[in-house]
């Protein structure tokens, strides 16, 4: 809610009802998914905490990157892991979980996907494919540089 708030974006994104127009509730906000803490003593900053761009279409299926980045991460395997997806014509996106093995500790793909089976996650929470990287990079708030990752090969 703004006093500069636009009514439309360009070029315009479709609500669900195919309109046009930002959809307001009865206070005059609009939900863009951005997800924001307010911050400072003054109460007049925000640090982003998530953005709707990290969340990707699989199978039709809405799938946050930072919850699978977390999901992935809970292996035991691992120190590190994150979702990146990759264009798909069919599915929209396929998921590729970028991973990194503790030191001396070897996982394959078909472990990995046991691990997330036998913990009873969604299908169209399992990656596709793995890869194994150095690191994952990271930004000065936590969040995972998705297009950064796969230099770290």
């Amino acid at each position: 809610k703004s006093p500069m708030m636009f009514d439309s974006y360009f070029p315009p994104a479709l609500d669900r009802a195919g309109d046009e127009r930002l959809v307001f509730d009865k206070q005059g906000f609009v939900d863009t998914g951005f997800k924001a803490l307010v911050v400072g003593d003054a109460e007049k900053e925000i640090e982003l905490l998530h953005n709707p761009s990290d969340t990707f279409q699989h199978g039709g299926v809405p799938v946050a990157a930072d919850e699978l980045d977390n999901l992935y991460s809970s292996c035991e395997a691992l120190s590190d892991a994150a979702a990146l997806p990759v264009e798909d014509p069919v599915m929209g996106n396929r998921i590729l979980a970028a991973i990194v093995p503790n030191p001396g500790v070897s996982i394959s793909f078909e472990e990995f996907r046991e691990y997330l089976v036998a913990r009873k996650v969604a299908p169209y929470k399992i990656p596709d494919r793995l890869v194994q990287v150095k690191s994952i990079p990271r930004g000065r708030r936590g969040e995972v540089l998705r297009d950064k990752v796969l230099d770290q090969t």
